[in-house]
């Protein structure tokens, strides 16, 4: 599903609270608020910037760009307050993804023109949510639809674990007493949840039809998510792109694994949600 643009605003109410908590300041350099309100990826030592830093700022959650050439959206929750450190790192590489998609349109733009074909918009939407939160764990995962100019765009995701007490992204291996151990049941989990999934989107029968999608891919080659719940229970959910484990059609899945299943008792306390 591309980035949703209700998630967006839906926030902005609780983002501008975050500016009034800072009238006055100029912090610079922010990006753009959207209209209405005037990529396992990140790794550890990618976010280990020191988390004392100033009272984040409504303008500091959004970065919007639109041209004839370009759309490029990106995101924060207003719960990051809490980990400006973490803000800090998303923003770099929310920057560095402006200027590459720039000079991409500029180029598929010149492309086009010389071709006599018409214009076309690229595109790169990113969306940051915080999923989970325990006293001494907060969770953020973003869901981004990149367009280059192909056939379609490309949904892809990525997720932060960012442990309060040390102000610093961890990587999910540190979640767990014994990662070795926890690594290899969830493994286990994922292979079941995700052949069932892939029956029920194949009319009953995992079968590739020769398409090489019957095997189940590595489940660290994905980004993990925790979840809080909601109405359900806590869960470890494994965010798997379009590709990955089918054909495009198929869209991406979101293989969903109860705490409940041997995880919690797996996961360091500190990191686990009381009851």
């Amino acid at each position: 599903m591309p980035y949703s643009m209700k998630a967006m605003f839906a926030s902005i109410a609780a983002a501008a609270m975050l500016l009034l908590s800072a009238c006055g300041q100029d912090r610079g350099g922010g990006g753009d608020v959207p209209e209405g309100l005037e990529n396992q990826s990140l790794k550890a030592e990618r976010a280990s910037v020191d988390d004392r830093q100033g009272p984040v700022l409504a303008t500091d959650l959004f970065i919007r760009e639109t041209s004839p050439t370009l759309d490029f959206a990106w995101h924060a929750p207003p719960e990051i307050a809490g980990a400006p450190g973490a803000l800090s790192s998303m923003r770099a590489e929310a920057d560095t993804a402006r200027a590459e998609m720039q000079k991409e349109a500029r180029e598929f733009s010149q492309m086009l023109a010389e071709e006599g074909q018409d214009p076309r918009q690229l595109s790169y939407r990113q969306d940051w949510t915080l999923g989970y939160e325990t006293p001494g764990l907060m969770n953020f995962t973003s869901e981004t639809y990149r367009y280059d100019g192909g056939a379609h765009g490309m949904t892809t995701f990525d997720s932060l674990f960012w442990d309060k007490e040390a102000g610093a992204a961890v990587d999910r291996s540190a979640l767990f007493v014994n990662w070795p151990q926890a690594r290899e049941r969830i493994a286990s989990l994922f292979c079941e949840n995700l052949d069932r999934m892939r029956a029920d989107r194949r009319g009953g029968e995992v079968g590739d039809g020769g398409l090489g999608f019957s095997d189940c891919p590595d489940v660290t080659d994905f980004p993990w998510a925790l979840s809080n719940g909601g109405i359900g229970e806590p869960a470890l959910k494994v965010l798997v792109e379009p590709y990955a484990a089918g054909p495009y059609a198929e869209g991406s899945y979101e293989v969903t694994i109860p705490l409940s299943n041997g995880l919690r008792g797996a996961m360091k306390t500190v990191y686990v949600p009381a009851g």
